[in-house]
């Protein structure tokens, strides 16, 4: 098995492991911290599109499966995250190594800005409106923070693990 796989394999299923048993717990003014959606934005920012897709899809899955939320929202939320990710990232805009220090930190603040929303309106569709709930802002602008400040080291994490990144 490829060092790729096997990193993202084993890092996956730890995150997955510390949201539900550990960030789902803590709130932070009413508001849970998604590193399940962080995690594709990183991956996708160091580079690679498709395990960003894949490994995106199978946070999601692995989430969705054990927590409250309708199932396949997170799927959902983390694919479209990797691929506007992806596709910024191939030209170039937050790329991790060849964009301003600062684009990335932005790019995933806006991310975990959107985040929440968008969780909220793709969960209305299946009519369930608990997303709506009096913290949504104060969701929205905790992801901001922590999607801003986490995005350097977990993605420097992700290029380390994988020896991939820009490497091309």
């Amino acid at each position: 098995m490829s060092r790729l796989v096997t990193a993202l394999t084993l890092s996956s299923l730890f995150l997955v492991a510390l949201q539900l048993d550990v960030f789902s717990g803590l709130r932070f003014f009413g508001a849970v911290i998604m590193l399940v959606c962080l995690w594709p934005f990183c991956i996708a920012v160091v580079g690679l599109p498709g395990p960003a897709l894949i490994f995106g899809a199978v946070v999601g899955f692995l989430f969705d499966s054990r927590a409250a939320t309708p199932f396949g929202l997170t799927v959902v939320v983390n694919l479209i995250i990797a691929f506007g990710v992806s596709r910024l990232a191939a030209e170039g805009v937050g790329d991790l190594d060849s964009s301003a220090w600062w684009m990335t930190p932005v790019m995933a603040s806006l991310t975990g800005l959107a985040t929440p929303l968008l969780m909220a309106l793709l969960a209305s569709v299946t009519l369930n409106t608990t997303f709506w709930h009096g913290s949504l802002p104060a969701s929205m602008l905790v992801n901001a923070v922590a999607f801003g400040l986490l995005v350097r080291p977990v993605s420097r994490f992700v290029q380390w693990a994988t020896n991939e990144g820009r490497r091309r």
